[in-house]
């Protein structure tokens, strides 16, 4: 960890288990990750591999041109949920003279009571009105600001120096093309994500209707 941290290297890893010993005695363990440097966040992407029938998951990473969208994790609830409406479902919910005599009655009681939970969370949770997504600034764009920065504050040092306005110009030009090629990406991206199934493109329509 030490080396890593010392030479700014990004470790890329599922976080699960790769290593499913056989014998029952030994915990699983994780072997394989990636280590890369230089690459942003927001073009990697790693996935595991249970196509194998071996004790061993290998895992796959991508390293993409374009940023890659990732869905937001699932939530129960969120800053709007009606937290009076959720227990007033579990309690009408809740059944409490079931039998709990074998491991079969326990299974099936502690599937009912997860469901109530899920089902109440889900009754009391106002849908939301959009989706935020994170913003992922791609590193390009990161290294040309600092460098703009750097020029600027060469140029303002060195009394205004010509030389130093020209390397300024081309530096904020450069940035301001390669933010509109990021802008037109991201655009793009969302577009491809739209779809009937979860009404996101009708969302959409409506609100570019309203505008």
């Amino acid at each position: 960890m030490k080396a890593i941290e010392q030479n700014k290297y990004y470790v890329l890893s599922t976080a699960t288990p790769t290593s499913w010993p056989t014998d029952p005695r030994k915990t699983p363990d994780l072997f394989d990750f990636f280590v890369t440097r230089g690459l942003s966040e927001s073009y990697l992407e790693i996935t595991a591999s249970y196509d194998l029938s071996s004790d061993h998951s290998p895992t796959i990473a991508t390293v993409s041109e374009a940023i890659i969208a990732k869905p937001r994790p699932l939530q129960l609830h969120t800053r709007t949920t009606n937290w009076e409406k959720y227990r007033e479902l579990i309690r009408q919910g809740a059944k409490l003279n079931i039998s709990l005599k074998t491991p079969h009655d326990i299974e099936n009681a502690t599937n009912a009571f997860i469901t109530l939970l899920q089902d109440a969370a889900n009754q009391a949770t106002p849908p939301s009105a959009g989706v935020a997504h994170p913003v992922s600034i791609p590193v390009e764009l990161k290294q040309l600001l600092a460098a703009k920065r750097k020029a600027r504050a060469r140029w303002q040092r060195r009394n205004h120096f010509p030389d130093d306005k020209h390397n300024l110009n081309r530096l904020s030009h450069k940035l301001k093309s390669k933010l509109q090629e990021v802008r037109e990406r991201s655009i793009q991206t969302y577009i491809t994500r739209l779809s009937i199934h979860d009404n996101s493109l009708w969302k959409t329509v409506r609100t570019a209707k309203r505008q």
